[in-house]
């Protein structure tokens, strides 16, 4: 359920309705995982960027609800328990409008939110809703607490995808086309295990644990199998200084080398780490190994950031050629196709 004002936004967003760019070739399988229910696996080696699933939302909606007049003498408790059911009455009004088949996959989904006086449609939509990057000023109009003008949507396959603290994938939301995307951010390995993070990835371990908690299960990661270790490494990796020039090419790989040890190449300091050390291989005269690191910088701002339109990233690059290379590096050939169409038509504008 949303708002005139996101409605609105939705229609004005330029590019829309667009298609949606599927992958072009589904390189994953959803099976069991051991201990963790249900899981998303690759079926073959996946390279960075690359997109993996591209579907639309089973719903969207806003987490703020209008509240009655009376909700301001309501204790803590109450307030509470007047706000699931309005949730859930929320839902079901949203679920009466699916079709069979769609409202039997919501159903299937996991719910970890059993015995905390959510209703069932509500767990589901608690345990699986993704950000979809959107806050309604509507809501803030009201006073509402930090994060409940937020939208969040549920996808059928994205609800699939497990959570790790060193997450190898990214989920973005690309309002053109309206979907769920989920993108590679390092290279993934067939039979590897396919995830996304959950929670802020910047946390110590013990925050962390405490925000997964209601999800049912504690994370048995990498980063929280030795916290000790695994929070002294994070914290070293987004304070440390970017590499200078002067400092040398080799202390340029050391630096992105120990950044990718961490695990984090979901977090934005990956992407700085990769331009700077980019830039060092350019002025050194390494232009083959500075070209690699830039197309590969490019296909993480797209798992990071989500697809956008040529046009909006031609900023980031220094000519059309440059753009065109890294479009031409893409390996998704629906997604190449359009990328070169918003680009004929960007350089039709320049002209």
């Amino acid at each position: 359920m949303c708002t005139g004002w996101f409605k609105r936004k939705v229609l004005s967003t330029a590019g829309f309705p667009s298609r949606i760019v599927h992958a072009p070739k589904v390189k994953y399988e959803v099976r069991k995982a051991q201990g963790r229910g249900l899981g998303v696996f690759a079926t073959e080696d996946i390279a960075a960027g690359d997109l993996l699933l591209a579907e639309r939302p089973l719903l969207v909606r806003m987490a703020w609800i209008p509240v009655t007049p009376d909700d301001e003498y309501l204790g803590a408790e109450q307030e509470l328990r007047g706000l699931l059911t309005d949730w859930e009455q929320t839902l079901e009004t949203i679920c009466a409008r699916m079709s069979p088949q769609t409202l039997k996959t919501y159903h299937s989904l996991y719910n970890s939110y059993k015995t905390d006086g959510s209703g069932p449609l509500t767990g589901i939509w608690r345990t699986n809703g993704l950000d979809v990057g959107v806050e309604d000023p509507l809501a803030y109009q009201e006073g509402v607490r930090p994060g409940y003008g937020r939208y969040s949507c549920v996808g059928a396959t994205c609800s699939r995808f497990n959570h790790s603290c060193s997450p190898n994938a990214t989920f973005t939301f690309n309002m053109p086309s309206f979907t769920m995307e989920i993108h590679a951010v390092r290279s993934i390995a067939m039979g590897e295990e396919i995830t996304v993070a959950y929670v802020n990835v910047e946390d110590d371990a013990v925050i962390r644990q405490a925000a997964l908690r209601p999800y049912g299960f504690a994370c048995v990661c990498a980063a929280c199998t030795s916290p000790a270790t695994s929070d002294t490494e994070r914290k070293r990796a987004f304070s440390s200084l970017l590499p200078k020039t002067s400092q040398g090419v080799e202390n340029a790989n050391a630096s992105l080398a120990a950044f990718e040890e961490t695990g984090l190449q979901s977090h934005p300091r990956y992407l700085e780490l990769l331009r700077r050390v980019a830039k060092i291989h350019q002025k050194k005269g390494s232009k083959e190994r500075a070209d690699a690191l830039e197309v590969l910088a490019d296909r993480v701002t797209t798992a990071q950031q989500g697809r956008r339109p040529v046009g909006e990233r031609m900023s980031d690059t220094t000519s059309s050629e440059a753009a065109l290379q890294s479009i031409m590096a893409r390996t998704n050939t629906n997604e190449r196709i359009s990328m070169l169409q918003d680009l004929m038509q960007k350089m039709a504008v320049r002209e």
